[in-house]
């Protein structure tokens, strides 16, 4: 595979129209806050692992599964991203005087430090 080739992963096909780019930020988050019953699938909430992984509340167990879900993702539905301005950010600055928040993908793009320690 040559590095052209290689590079069409950052290209969307749009109805057979040929390769046109695709801002997959402008993908992340919710334009207006969503109402919990959205959000609530059959009972169950649904989050990406690493998004769960960084999401202020949320803490992960030695056998991986993770605590406060639901809690953690309801507040983050309401509070808006820093970088992008959509609903959905449930990365918090531990800065005690920021109140910044970050969808997981918005915060590299605004180039904030993720501390994993």
């Amino acid at each position: 595979q040559n590095r052209r080739q290689k590079g069409m992963s950052k290209f969307r096909n749009a109805h057979g129209s040929g390769q046109e780019p695709v801002d997959e930020l402008s993908l992340v988050g919710h334009t207006d806050a969503p109402e919990p019953s959205n959000i609530v699938d059959a009972g169950f909430i649904y989050v990406h692992e690493w998004c769960a992984s960084w999401c202020a509340g949320i803490t992960k167990k030695h056998d991986n599964s993770f605590l406060n879900v639901p809690f953690a993702v309801m507040a983050a539905a309401n509070r808006r991203c820093y970088h992008c301005s959509r609903y959905g950010a449930g990365g918090a600055c531990i800065v005690p005087s920021c109140n910044k928040h970050f969808h997981t993908p918005c915060a590299a793009a605004a180039a904030a430090f993720q501390y994993t320690g």
